[in-house]
């Protein structure tokens, strides 16, 4: 049941700092000045793209945690599935636009968010689950 804790818990801060991050990515490069009032409404926005796919990223990572015990394949493979879900957001997000403007980019995101995903995993596991053997 830890291992089920684990997840939703770094999937709901995994996708609160990449909303955040998002969010006043919008609000600093986008106005001149910024506009403090528009962050909760961006980040909220930003919530509902997020979460769904750090989601979708958790139940391949759980996945990939059953399967695959070497620590260095498991990491490749996170990254090889935050490519592709990258791929998927950008399928998502950019259906009426053309989206070979944007794949490589989504990619890089998705690893990036994949990479964060892994590294938030690993310390959460240590601050708040090092007591638990069921993980």
């Amino acid at each position: 049941m830890k291992f089920i804790e684990l997840k939703i818990f770094t999937t709901l801060v995994t996708s609160l700092i990449i909303s955040i991050a998002l969010a006043f990515n919008y609000i600093y490069f986008l106005h001149n000045p910024p506009n403090y009032d528009e962050f909760f409404i961006s980040l909220f926005g930003y919530s509902l793209y997020v979460l769904p796919l750090f989601v979708v990223g958790a139940s391949v990572s759980f996945i990939l945690d059953f399967k695959i015990k070497n620590k260095f394949y498991n990491f490749v493979s996170y990254i090889f599935s935050g490519c592709l879900v990258g791929i998927l957001f950008c399928f998502i997000a950019f259906r009426g636009i053309s989206i070979r403007d944007h794949i490589s980019l989504m990619m890089i995101l998705g690893i990036i968010c994949a990479i964060l995903f892994w590294l938030t995993q690993k310390i959460l596991k240590k601050a708040f689950f090092k007591h638990s053997t069921d993980l």
